[in-house]
């Protein structure tokens, strides 16, 4: 796990990812209904939110960002914001419709539990769904960006 820089990776991907995200949802909901005056307070809240339904997508996220620019040997920034813009977009369509998937299917008294679960995993991407699609593409490239960063500091020297 921490080969080439790997738990700082993934670490920097929930840290800077949630961040990312509850500013950019922050920054809407502010626009669209103007802040309060506990607004440090909404703001570590969100991030809070976005820390603990975000966790498992981000990780997902970072993992598959990282193994498809290595195959596809890009290495230049905006490769990166591009592909993660792309592939953010696209994880969070997939767990979105398997959220759904699993929301509507009966489980037996004893595999409630198993559904409590991957819901729990799957309520932050399921939440983003529901407002305007546009909003998390700059989180998802600026989180590519900073991934960009640390995957270069620690790539071996050529």
């Amino acid at each position: 796990m921490t080969r080439r820089g790997s738990f700082v990776y993934y670490f920097a991907a929930i840290v800077c990812g949630s961040f990312f995200i509850a500013a950019a949802y922050y920054a809407h909901s502010v626009w669209m209904f103007g802040a309060g005056e506990r607004w440090a307070r909404d703001f570590l809240f969100a991030y809070f939110l976005a820390v603990i339904g975000g966790f498992l997508p981000t990780l997902l996220f970072a993992f598959l960002l990282r193994r498809v620019l290595r195959a596809m040997h890009w290495q230049a920034v905006w490769q990166w914001l591009v592909a993660g813009a792309v592939i953010g977009m696209a994880v969070l369509w997939a767990l979105t419709r398997l959220g759904y998937f699993i929301e509507t299917m009966h489980f037996s008294a004893g595999m409630q539990l198993l559904k409590s679960v991957l819901m729990f995993s799957l309520v932050g991407p399921m939440m983003l769904a529901v407002t305007p699609i546009w909003l998390p593409i700059p989180a998802f490239a600026a989180t590519a960006w900073v991934l960009h960063r640390i995957h270069r500091a620690f790539e071996p020297p050529v």
